[in-house]
């Protein structure tokens, strides 16, 4: 395991599934603008995205225009 002393980058849920896109890695962690808390965005297994957030967060009205945007579902998934 690597470990990063450096801080996690500060990007909307957007931002961080272009870069997952871009860094061809399995997942990113990064620190939702819209919360300030750590989140991780994922490749799931059936092709789409996936967002972990911490328990608690819920996602808020700016949250849904960038869920639109980048097709997440019901169920919170983001579409590819």
């Amino acid at each position: 395991m690597t470990v990063s002393l450096l801080p996690g980058p500060r990007l909307t849920v957007q931002e961080a599934t272009g870069r997952l896109d871009v860094a061809g890695q399995p997942f990113t962690f990064f620190v939702d603008t819209g919360t300030g808390r750590g989140s991780v965005v994922y490749h799931h297994y059936d092709g789409h995205y996936g967002l972990l957030v911490p328990a608690g967060v819920r996602q808020g009205p700016s949250d849904m225009t960038e869920a639109t945007v980048t097709g997440r579902d019901a169920k919170g998934s983001i579409a590819a």
